[in-house]
């Protein structure tokens, strides 16, 4: 009997109770310290970057981008997979941009044009207004023969605007 004493109050529960029952309550204890644990690390108030910091969106002229992992996200301290969050809308995207380079001639050289993506408004118990999977959606790819296109994307650190 005693060998189950420690840490649940009576000896009156250790008598009345098999060792199985203990082990439950405590498996029960453990995980709900834990789950409490992990949502006391989570800070709303304090917006960190999720997924790719670098990535390439075009190699040797062609595109090789991956939109399942070349990706950027801001989420609330602690949380590490977007689908933590929930309310997500969009996929949002930007006006087209480019860069063309062009010789003395007007001759066209390169030409990359892309559009940024991104979904956002996710919130976690409603609160806070997150973005993930932004990235960059390529249009065009383009270099002369004579040409070589490279394009790596860099995402920067998030910034929190304020509350919602």
């Amino acid at each position: 009997r005693d060998r189950y004493r420690g840490g649940f109050g009576s000896s009156d529960f250790h008598q009345s109770h098999s060792p199985t029952a203990v082990f439950a309550l405590v498996a029960m204890r453990v995980l709900a310290a834990s789950l409490f644990a992990a949502q006391a690390q989570i800070d709303p108030a304090t917006v960190v970057e999720i997924g790719k910091v670098v990535y390439e969106a075009i190699k040797d002229n062609q595109p090789v981008i991956d939109t399942a992992v070349d990706w950027a996200g801001a989420v609330p301290k602690g949380v590490t997979d977007w689908t933590q969050l929930e309310n997500w809308k969009g996929p949002a995207q930007s006006d087209s941009y480019c860069i063309e380079f062009k010789n003395g001639l007007g001759k066209k050289l390169t030409k990359f044009s892309w559009r940024f993506v991104w979904k956002y408004g996710g919130d976690m118990n409603g609160v806070g207004k997150y973005v993930t999977q932004a990235g960059v959606d390529i249009d065009t790819a383009y270099a002369y023969l004579s040409e070589h296109l490279d394009v790596e994307i860099k995402s920067l650190k998030p910034v929190n605007y304020g509350t919602s």
